[in-house]
């Protein structure tokens, strides 16, 4: 039995969140904890703590839920009175601060509840920032970026953030060629490669039905104009067929375009937004194309699912990670950033179940090197 304490932290709430992170961060407790690790677990809630963890979460964990809503004085207009500044870059950086100095005031009571700590597990440079240089944390941590490192590193806040994530013991990157891009900012600290990892399925989806599914925020990063324009090429030619897309509702404004675009396009009954799912497995094997618009990706649980099912794919050339996984014509189709170019991969896969057949059967190989032992070994 492994004695030693390890805690996850993450500044974004698990609650009601079926987003990729918090798939990771669930996942990651309960395998810790299936290791004979104690596990500790905490984030922030501004909803009072009220519902769930979005994945399962082992009740032997110690869940910590910091239930604090965001203070009048770091919301607009006070917040940008209290850090106004000439310069945007600055205005930026004191507003960063000043919301971490508030969060670290409300985690001080929940870290001082923890037992003898031996690692910290951070999800956000924030997170690392937050244990390290306000409360002066000194138990090892492990920084973790769950994106392109670019996201991180390009925001004016990373100025203040760098410190602190340059006194972790090593920051953990998802894809191989990530480790060179953070090390443009992050010299000196270890710079570790350790993807998600895949879930392996004995299932394989019979590529059947007449359904096109992508499982995703419904956000501009996720880009689901692209799909919906692509889709709308092809809709006469393919009249049997539908797009489901599964997801929690991102921001109103992209939401509300979509649905208002659907409409214009008369898809209502064809291009189905679905909500979230308990049971995305079971929506995948129903499928025949995961089909997969999204701009910007750390590395996507919702693609690499979908290809360790068996389905072929179709992805960004220019996002990353999707660029990576996705090999062209091999295990799915890259395309351009081009309603015309999406809507002639969906018609080469909609046309040919061989083909659908073909890439998805190497998909599902291909997603075997993200095995759990590979990446997280015993002891």
């Amino acid at each position: 039995m492994n004695e030693k304490h390890i805690v996850l932290f993450s500044i974004w709430s698990i609650l009601n969140n079926k987003g990729g992170i918090a798939k990771v961060f669930c996942s990651m407790a309960n395998e810790l904890l299936s290791r004979g690790y104690k596990v500790s677990a905490i984030c922030f809630d501004e909803n009072n703590g009220i519902g769930e963890p979005g994945f399962y979460l082992n009740p032997k964990i110690h869940f910590y839920i910091c239930k604090a809503r965001t203070p009048i004085y770091c919301l607009p207009p006070i917040r940008d009175i209290l850090c106004f500044d000439m310069k945007r870059d600055v205005r930026h950086q004191k507003r960063g601060l000043q919301f971490m100095t508030w969060q670290s005031k409300k985690l001080e009571p929940l870290i001082s509840q923890l037992e003898s700590v031996d690692l910290f597990l951070t999800f956000q440079p924030e997170a690392t920032y937050i244990l390290k240089k306000l409360m002066h944390i000194s138990k090892p941590i492990v920084s973790m970026l769950h994106s392109f490192p670019l996201v991180y590193t390009d925001r004016p806040i990373f100025d203040i953030l760098k410190p602190a994530m340059e006194q972790s013991n090593a920051v953990q990157v998802l894809m191989p060629e990530y480790v060179n891009i953070a090390k443009l900012r992050l010299q000196n600290v270890p710079i570790v490669y350790i993807p998600n990892v895949v879930p392996q399925y004995k299932e394989h989806a019979e590529l059947e039905s007449k359904t096109i599914i992508c499982v995703a925020r419904i956000d501009p990063e996720k880009n689901p104009e692209l799909l919906l324009d692509a889709f709308n090429l092809i809709k006469d030619r393919f009249p049997d067929w539908k797009v489901e897309w599964w997801g929690q509702r991102g921001r109103y404004h992209c939401v509300h375009k979509l649905e208002q675009k659907i409409k214009a396009y008369g898809l209502t009954d064809r291009f189905i937004l679905c909500g979230t799912t308990k049971n995305v497995k079971e929506k995948l094997l129903k499928a025949s194309i995961f089909a997969f618009p999204s701009s910007f990706e750390g590395f996507s649980l919702a693609l690499t699912e979908a290809m360790s099912l068996g389905l072929p794919v179709i992805g960004m050339n220019d996002c990353p990670s999707v660029n990576k996984i996705i090999e062209n014509d091999s295990n799915g189709i890259l395309v351009n950033r081009d309603a015309n170019d999406f809507a002639s991969a969906l018609n080469e896969l909609m046309s040919s179940k061989k083909k659908r057949m073909h890439l998805g059967a190497k998909a599902k190989i291909d997603m075997s090197f993200f095995l759990q032992k590979k990446f997280m070994p015993n002891g």
